[in-house]
This record gives C-alpha cells, structure tokens and sequence, in this order.
C-alpha cells in the first residue's frame, strides 16, 4: 500500500478528472481552503458516504500525572474527530 503525499494526490486527481496538473492542485486548495475555513467556524463537515469531521467542546478538567502524581488543569478546548468511509473493491 503506498503513501500519497500532496505531489502523487494531485497527480491523481488530475488523471481522474482529465484535467492538468496545475487544476488539479487548484481543487485540492481549494478544498483544503473549504475544510479549514469550515472547521475554524465550528462547523461540522459531513459528506455521505465519504468524510465526517465533528466538533465537541471539552470541558476544563483536573488531571493528575501518572509519572510524578501532580495534578494539573487542563484547558477547555474543541475535539475534532475525523472518520472517513471509503468502499473498499471486493
């Protein structure tokens, strides 16, 4: 299974939709622009069949540290889970 990385997406996408090299990383900006914008929003992103990313908002909370046994406090903060479902070929 190999990795693909920004170069070998781009070229991908551009072999699937016919287009150049150059367009083709257009879109992947774009989308990436779309994603990013979207999640700095707080929106949730769901595309049927394809990606889910949801928000939650994490409360303050009190920890203690297993290695030394301080406690610390830990800011409220989002949580952004991603799941992506992807048909796999029979």
């Amino acid at each position: 299974m190999a990795k693909l990385r920004q170069t070998e997406m781009v070229e991908l996408i551009a072999k699937i939709a016919g287009t150049s090299k150059v367009a083709a990383k257009e879109q992947l900006d774009t989308i990436r622009q779309a994603f990013t914008e979207a999640v700095q929003n707080g929106d949730d992103i769901e595309l049927r069949s394809f990606l889910t990313i949801k928000q939650k908002d994490v409360p303050e909370k009190q920890m203690t540290l297993g290695f030394n046994g301080k406690t610390v406090t830990v800011p409220a903060h989002k949580k952004i889970t991603a799941k992506v479902t992807v048909p796999t070929a029979n």
